[in-house]
């Protein structure tokens, strides 16, 4: 018996990515005229997201740590539906 499976429609959101200097960072991307979508700094933590032109695609810079790793946010345009194959997959 052969599998269907359904296709997802989704879209990449966010790529989040850790950097040893979010100064230097946010320096960059600001001289490639991306813009800088938050700026927020708690206690120890700093972290900046850039969006590119043309893009839906931002960028988080959050500090880099020996627990970080790079990470991808994808979303889904219906909602319901998410919900619904969610609880199919339990």
């Amino acid at each position: 018996m052969a599998s269907t499976k359904e296709l997802v429609d989704m879209k990449l959101e966010v790529v989040v990515l850790g950097v040893s200097d979010v100064d230097r960072a946010k320096a960059l991307y600001e001289s490639l005229g991306w813009r800088l979508d938050i700026d927020i700094a708690n206690g120890d933590f700093r972290g900046v997201q850039f969006t590119p032109h043309n893009s839906e695609t931002s960028k988080r810079l959050p500090p880099r740590t020996s627990t970080r790793r790079t990470s991808f946010t994808f979303c889904r345009s219906d909602a319901a539906s998410s919900v619904d194959s969610w609880r199919f997959m339990q």
